[in-house]
């Protein structure tokens, strides 16, 4: 349990420290992706939602383009 809270707490530090280095846009895409100016449940939502919509249809996408280059 303790690695998990310390585990967490690195990941929330990168969300946090990261984006904000990149200069110009940094602090919009930190607050972009966090949904807001501090880590919440839509923070979660906003990462979640790619692994289970975008990404399977990607999968898809690039499986049916592979088929179409080897029927060639």
């Amino acid at each position: 349990m303790f690695t998990e809270s310390v585990k967490d707490s690195r990941v929330d530090q990168w969300f946090q420290e990261v984006p904000k280095a990149i200069p110009v846009v940094g602090v919009l895409i930190a607050d972009l992706v966090r949904s807001g100016s501090s880590m919440g449940q839509a923070t979660l939502t906003r990462c979640h939602s790619p692994h289970t919509f975008v990404l399977p249809w990607l999968i898809v996408v690039f499986m049916l383009l592979h088929l179409l280059i080897i029927r060639k």
